[in-house]
């Protein structure tokens, strides 16, 4: 009985020992340092690869622009040949009142070739008169849009420093130049079509009067058309 009573004591005092705090913490902190190393090893990535984009370069000039080139000067030439050989078409059908024309008949008598001349010179003064009053009208306009047009641009792009032009106020003159290029070019056109149009006029009248002593007014319906299209 006594044994038993010895035996029991002894298994009581060892599980009641305390456990030294060196056990107890050594595991933890060691276990803790894994975790931590494996989460760092799982969760971090790799460098991303650096690639510098390769540096835009300007197109090479090569035979596509020469031949564009070429093409506009051929059309532009062609188109003033064209015009040249229409005008000296336009040039054959005389109106000076003069005796024996190819062109008469009963109608187209001199009397009545005086006052086609006569009408017609009237009809060119009269668009001269017309358009050199629109051409001053014109100036004015161009003088003070202009100027507004080239203070304005020059100032607002000194102003904008984010706009990278270096030269702001030479910028804007070069606007102002384009602008004045444009206004001259339509005003020559505008000049060209008045003259043609003061040109042709009289001749196609002189043409509708073909096939009348006949009574064939198709004839003279048809030549009128084809001096008023050319």
């Amino acid at each position: 009985m006594s044994k038993f009573f010895c035996a029991a004591a002894l298994l009581l005092a060892l599980s009641s020992a305390p456990v030294s705090s060196q056990e107890v913490t050594a595991v933890p902190e060691v276990t803790k340092v894994e975790v931590l190393a494996s989460n760092e090893s799982k969760t971090e990535a790799p460098p991303a690869p650096t690639t510098k984009a390769p540096a835009p370069t300007a197109a090479p000039e090569g035979p596509n622009e020469l031949m564009s080139a070429a093409v506009l000067v051929l059309v532009s030439i062609g188109g003033l040949a064209f015009a040249a050989y229409w005008y000296q078409q336009q040039a054959l059908i005389s109106i000076v009142p003069i005796e024996g024309r190819f062109e008469a008949n009963s109608f187209l008598t001199l009397e009545v070739m005086e006052n086609v001349a006569t009408i017609s010179q009237r009809v060119s003064s009269g668009a001269n008169s017309f358009l050199f009053a629109e051409y001053r009208a014109m100036a004015v306009f161009m003088a003070v849009f202009g100027a507004i047009l080239y203070f304005m641009l020059g100032a607002s792009l000194a102003a904008d420093k984010d706009s990278g032009v270096e030269l702001p106020w030479v910028n804007a003159f070069m606007s102002l130049i384009s602008f004045v290029a444009g206004c001259v070019t339509s005003i020559v056109s505008g000049y060209l079509g008045m003259r043609i149009a003061v040109f042709s006029n009289s001749r196609t009248a002189v043409r509708a009067t073909e096939g009348a002593d006949t009574g064939d007014s198709a004839t003279g319906f048809a030549a009128a058309f084809e001096t008023a299209f050319r």
